[in-house]
Protein backbone atom coordinates (compact mmCIF):
# COMPACT_ATOMS: atom_id res chain seq x y z
CA UNK A 1 0.00 0.00 0.00
CA UNK A 2 1.39 3.32 -0.73
CA UNK A 3 1.78 5.88 1.65
CA UNK A 4 -0.04 9.36 1.49
CA UNK A 5 2.36 12.04 1.18
CA UNK A 6 1.55 15.32 3.03
CA UNK A 7 1.22 18.56 1.06
CA UNK A 8 4.48 19.94 2.93
CA UNK A 9 5.82 16.89 1.70
CA UNK A 10 4.75 16.97 -2.07
CA UNK A 11 6.13 20.65 -1.89
CA UNK A 12 9.44 19.41 -0.88
CA UNK A 13 9.65 16.30 -3.08
CA UNK A 14 8.07 18.60 -6.59
CA UNK A 15 11.12 16.78 -8.37
CA UNK A 16 10.37 13.36 -7.33
CA UNK A 17 6.85 13.60 -7.96
CA UNK A 18 7.59 14.92 -11.39
CA UNK A 19 10.04 12.16 -12.04
CA UNK A 20 7.22 9.85 -10.84
CA UNK A 21 4.10 11.17 -12.95
CA UNK A 22 6.68 11.67 -15.95
CA UNK A 23 7.64 7.67 -15.47
CA UNK A 24 3.80 6.67 -15.23
CA UNK A 25 2.79 9.02 -18.40
CA UNK A 26 5.60 8.24 -20.67
CA UNK A 27 4.11 5.29 -22.30
CA UNK A 28 1.10 6.49 -22.72
CA UNK A 29 2.24 10.16 -23.93
CA UNK A 30 5.78 10.02 -24.99
CA UNK A 31 5.94 12.65 -27.08
CA UNK A 32 5.16 15.21 -24.17
CA UNK A 33 7.48 13.80 -22.30
CA UNK A 34 10.53 14.66 -24.16
CA UNK A 35 12.08 18.01 -24.94
CA UNK A 36 10.69 21.29 -23.35
CA UNK A 37 7.39 20.74 -22.95
CA UNK A 38 7.96 20.53 -18.92
CA UNK A 39 9.41 24.09 -19.13
CA UNK A 40 12.50 25.80 -17.80
CA UNK A 41 14.29 24.32 -14.74
CA UNK A 42 13.12 26.91 -11.40
CA UNK A 43 15.82 27.65 -8.62
CA UNK A 44 13.81 29.34 -5.87
CA UNK A 45 16.54 31.23 -3.10
CA UNK A 46 14.73 32.44 -0.06
CA UNK A 47 16.22 35.34 2.15
CA UNK A 48 14.89 36.97 4.74
CA UNK A 49 14.73 40.09 2.75
CA UNK A 50 13.80 39.09 -0.52
CA UNK A 51 13.06 36.05 -3.08
CA UNK A 52 15.38 35.38 -5.46
CA UNK A 53 14.02 33.18 -9.01
CA UNK A 54 16.47 31.77 -11.27
CA UNK A 55 14.92 29.98 -14.47
CA UNK A 56 16.97 28.24 -17.27
CA UNK A 57 15.88 29.81 -20.44
CA UNK A 58 18.59 29.62 -23.35
CA UNK A 59 18.42 30.26 -27.10
CA UNK A 60 15.41 33.57 -25.71
CA UNK A 61 15.80 37.24 -26.40
CA UNK A 62 14.99 39.36 -23.44
CA UNK A 63 12.07 41.08 -25.23
CA UNK A 64 10.90 37.16 -25.98
CA UNK A 65 9.84 36.97 -21.86
CA UNK A 66 7.30 38.83 -19.73
CA UNK A 67 7.47 37.99 -16.28
CA UNK A 68 4.64 38.99 -13.41
CA UNK A 69 4.56 39.10 -10.11
CA UNK A 70 0.96 39.42 -7.97
CA UNK A 71 1.19 38.72 -4.14
CA UNK A 72 2.40 35.35 -3.61
CA UNK A 73 3.52 34.69 -7.15
CA UNK A 74 5.24 34.58 -10.13
CA UNK A 75 4.41 34.33 -13.63
CA UNK A 76 6.84 33.98 -16.54
CA UNK A 77 6.01 33.59 -19.86
CA UNK A 78 7.85 33.06 -23.37
CA UNK A 79 7.19 33.16 -26.87
CA UNK A 80 9.74 33.12 -29.28
CA UNK A 81 10.40 32.12 -32.68
CA UNK A 82 12.67 29.54 -33.64
CA UNK A 83 13.08 30.61 -37.23
CA UNK A 84 11.90 33.32 -39.30
CA UNK A 85 8.68 32.60 -41.73
CA UNK A 86 8.19 34.31 -45.08
CA UNK A 87 10.64 36.10 -47.27
CA UNK A 88 10.92 36.75 -50.88
CA UNK A 89 12.66 33.49 -52.17
CA UNK A 90 10.00 30.98 -53.20
CA UNK A 91 10.73 27.71 -51.37
CA UNK A 92 9.41 24.68 -52.03
CA UNK A 93 9.30 23.46 -48.23
CA UNK A 94 10.08 25.80 -45.50
CA UNK A 95 9.07 24.57 -41.76
CA UNK A 96 8.77 27.16 -39.28
CA UNK A 97 8.31 27.17 -35.72
CA UNK A 98 7.80 28.56 -32.16
CA UNK A 99 7.92 28.15 -28.89
CA UNK A 100 6.15 29.50 -26.12
CA UNK A 101 5.64 28.35 -22.42
CA UNK A 102 4.10 29.94 -19.00
CA UNK A 103 4.96 29.08 -15.70
CA UNK A 104 3.33 30.08 -12.70
CA UNK A 105 5.48 29.46 -9.60
CA UNK A 106 3.67 30.00 -6.20
CA UNK A 107 6.29 31.90 -3.66
CA UNK A 108 6.80 31.47 0.62
CA UNK A 109 5.59 35.39 0.95
CA UNK A 110 4.12 38.12 -0.54
CA UNK A 111 6.47 40.24 -2.62
CA UNK A 112 6.77 43.95 -3.73
CA UNK A 113 5.80 43.69 -7.14
CA UNK A 114 6.49 47.39 -7.64
CA UNK A 115 10.06 46.94 -6.70
CA UNK A 116 10.63 43.43 -8.09
CA UNK A 117 13.79 43.32 -10.75
CA UNK A 118 14.83 40.91 -13.92
CA UNK A 119 17.81 40.32 -15.71
CA UNK A 120 18.41 38.20 -18.18
CA UNK A 121 21.94 37.12 -19.23
CA UNK A 122 23.74 34.13 -20.66
CA UNK A 123 20.31 31.94 -20.91
CA UNK A 124 19.54 32.32 -17.24
CA UNK A 125 16.51 34.62 -15.73
CA UNK A 126 16.85 35.81 -12.25
CA UNK A 127 14.13 37.54 -10.82
CA UNK A 128 14.98 39.33 -7.40
CA UNK A 129 11.42 40.13 -5.63
CA UNK A 130 11.96 42.42 -2.45
CA UNK A 131 9.38 40.29 0.62
CA UNK A 132 6.56 42.22 1.85
CA UNK A 133 6.68 42.60 5.15
CA UNK A 134 3.96 42.38 7.65
CA UNK A 135 3.66 45.70 8.65
CA UNK A 136 3.13 46.66 4.87
CA UNK A 137 0.70 44.21 4.42
CA UNK A 138 -1.55 45.40 7.50
CA UNK A 139 -3.74 47.79 6.40
CA UNK A 140 -6.33 49.70 8.50
CA UNK A 141 -9.74 49.99 6.48
CA UNK A 142 -12.26 52.42 7.17
CA UNK A 143 -15.80 51.75 7.72
CA UNK A 144 -18.38 53.69 5.82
Amino acid sequence: MMNALTRQEAKEDKHGLDRWFGAMLNPFFPEFMQGDFAGPHIELEADPDKITAKLAIPGCRKEDIEVEVCGDCMTVKVQRKIKECGGRKRFIRKECASESFEETVRLPANVKGGETKAEYKDGVLQVVMPRLTPEEARRAIEVK
